[in-house]
């Protein structure tokens, strides 16, 4: 398995100098989120890229019900997809849509029916892959959904991207669905979560406050069980760390306070990742 990080915790730093930072501190890669203008990710990825980009991630409402905005998210997704073919990345991590006004089941079909298009539109060689974010005009949030929608979309690039963070806030089981859907996992997140349960008991789910996000190692995802099932089912693909967690100056749009803080935070994560990767990549236990 590989460790790269977001490059929305530095939203406000070119991508080339995101990049060099990540090199110098020993990720294998850096996955490019919806900050980047796309004319300066292509300059990056025609010279000599100091880190290789493994993946895009661009999560909007592509069937926003505001037509002028519907259209805007579904150019720039269509986009992300033609530079992704181009320059060979093999995953953009999306949103499906949904039409607020109807319930998450009733947006199956016609969800489905956009992600084929984008599936086409990607060709063999790019993976459609669906992050689990319920923030983000999405309908793919639960095992359920993301099994019917596999059934659905029935495209062999449509895939999905594993984040444990939004199951752990949900309240649903993390673990489990790495073994259920490993054919269809190529990517995942790596971002925790902790749910305050004083301020759940008084608050309940419909207020908020009550959950916050943490980078690994701070919140309550067992970091131990997620890799140890992504190794017993054979993942080898890219672990993205992405840094969202208040405590260190972030916040759940992905921005950080300063560049100081979001170092602060990736070293944070990193730090308890890299040794449970390592023992896991090593062949000789001595």
């Amino acid at each position: 398995m590989k460790l790269g990080f977001i490059s929305n915790a530095f939203a406000r730093r070119p991508i080339a100098e995101t990049a060099r930072w990540g090199r110098d501190r020993g990720y294998d890669f850096v996955e490019v989120g919806p900050h980047a203008p796309l004319d300066e990710l292509r300059d990056y990825l025609v010279g000599e890229p100091v880190l290789p980009v493994h993946a895009l991630l661009y999560c909007r409402n592509i069937r926003h019900p505001d037509p002028a905005q519907r259209q805007a998210f579904r150019q720039a997704t269509e986009a992300r997809l033609d530079l992704a073919r181009d320059h060979n990345i093999g995953i953009v991590s999306i949103s499906t849509g949904i039409d607020p006004e109807r319930s998450l089941r009733d947006n199956v079909a016609d969800s489905a029916a956009a992600l084929q298009d984008l599936c086409d539109l990607a060709g063999p060689e790019v993976m459609v892959a669906i992050e689990n974010c319920p923030d983000t005009g999405n309908i793919g949030i639960n095992p359920d959904l993301w099994a019917a929608l596999i059934v659905a979309v029935d495209r062999p690039n449509f895939k999905l991207t594993y984040d444990p963070s939004h199951l752990v806030r949900l309240g649903l089981e993390p673990y489990a669905p790495i073994e259920e859907f490993a054919p269809h996992i190529v990517h995942a997140h790596a971002k925790d979560a902790e749910v305050l349960a004083h301020k759940l008991a008084r608050r309940g789910f419909l207020d908020e406050g009550w959950w916050r996000y943490r980078v690994p190692g701070w919140g309550q995802v067992d970091w131990h069980r997620v890799l140890t099932h992504l190794h017993e089912i054979g993942f080898r693909g890219g672990i993205s760390l992405e840094h969202e967690d208040p405590l260190f100056g972030g916040d759940a749009k992905g921005e950080v306070d300063s560049e100081y803080e979001a170092e602060r935070g990736l070293h944070a994560g990193k730090s308890h990742l890299v040794p449970l990767l390592e023992l896991l990549g090593r062949q000789d236990p001595r």
